[in-house]
């Protein structure tokens, strides 16, 4: 079978992550319903630590497994320190078989400092 690139677009606007505040925040993700799970993606985000620098990681959660209401966490983006910068893209490979058909969510969070997060899509390869 053949393949095809595919995104999910998601978010687009600048949302702040704050340790002090709310450490964490879930993105839901949503695909469409011919991705190949056997292939790698590719989580592609921007990141703004602005003048504080940040501390951070990412996880794909999976909520909707069908035998049992356990998540299952993967972190993608392992504990991360960035000192003080400009805004800049990074791109990180996720393993094949972490997403599920359904119940996907992106999970980030911010252990020291505080920094923008933005432009996040994933891409991915469908089935035809």
């Amino acid at each position: 079978m053949a393949n095809c690139a595919n995104y999910d677009v998601v978010s687009d606007g600048n949302v702040l992550i704050d340790v002090a505040q709310d450490p964490d925040h879930d993105f839901a993700l949503g695909f469409d319903s011919s991705i190949n799970l056997g292939i790698q993606s590719v989580l592609s985000y921007m990141i703004d630590p602005g003048s504080t620098g940040v501390t951070f990681k990412m996880s794909i959660v999976n909520a909707n497994i069908p035998i049992n209401s356990d998540q299952i966490i993967t972190i993608v983006v392992p504990p991360t320190t960035l000192p003080s910068q400009s805004p800049y893209v990074r791109q990180e490979v996720i393993s094949a078989n972490v997403f599920k058909k359904v119940g996907n969510t992106l999970r980030v969070q911010v252990t020291a400092g505080r920094a923008n997060f933005s432009d996040i899509v994933i891409m991915y390869k469908s089935i035809l």
